[in-house]
């Protein structure tokens, strides 16, 4: 009986500390918002505006290059999207001002847990993808151009933040091939029912 007792208990602990376990990881991993319609158009706007752009050709392969690959998974997490990194032009560009809304909008539609463009359908010229992340990209340094012979450039883009009459749209990515990374902020505003891009800031580190 004592035996049985000890058992019991045993399990309830084992029990609780799944629940505790549980809980902690939920109390700490905050989800990211579902992407949605006005995310297509507002990527695939900055997209297309990238892809002809000589900037971005980072593969160099010129004339042939036909694609920019975007990854079907946000980064996850909101740290590029506080105040303290969106004011500096360092950071956003000179003469550039980001409000207030739409920071805040982009900090709170990116969580912790990536959110997925899986569902979503592109023009072409873009293509959509799961890319290998760092530790799966093995030790060839042209792993993209080899994956992707005809692409100019990969990005790993964040849910985009909107202003409160959702007419303007906050965009960061990182973007590459780079040798030690590469990050772009981009502006776009509606008009007329299309997104077009404002202004973008691409910073090399």
């Amino acid at each position: 009986m004592k035996q049985l007792f000890q058992s019991c208990l045993m399990a309830s602990a084992a029990i609780l500390l799944v629940v505790l376990f549980t809980g902690s990881c939920s109390k700490y991993s905050s989800p990211s918002a579902l992407a949605d319609q006005r995310d297509q158009q507002v990527l695939q706007a900055l997209l297309l505006h990238l892809l002809p752009n000589p900037e971005f050709d980072l593969t160099g392969v010129g004339a042939n290059g036909t694609t920019i690959v975007l990854d079907s998974r946000t980064p996850g997490g909101n740290r590029l999207f506080q105040p303290d990194l969106l004011w500096q032009p360092r950071d956003i560009g000179s003469d550039h001002v980001v409000p207030k809304d739409i920071q805040r909008d982009a900090a709170r539609r990116n969580g912790d847990i990536p959110a997925s463009f899986s569902d979503f359908k592109f023009e072409p010229g873009i293509t959509l993808t799961t890319l290998p992340r760092s530790s799966g990209r093995g030790t060839d340094p042209k792993w993209f151009q080899h994956a992707y012979p005809g692409g100019r450039a990969w990005v790993h883009a964040w849910l985009p933040g909107y202003s409160t009459d959702s007419n303007r749209a906050l965009v960061r990515a990182w973007i590459g091939p780079s040798a030690q990374g590469a990050l772009i902020t981009a502006f776009l505003a509606k008009t007329e029912g299309k997104w077009s891009v404002e202004w973008y800031h691409f910073e090399r580190f």
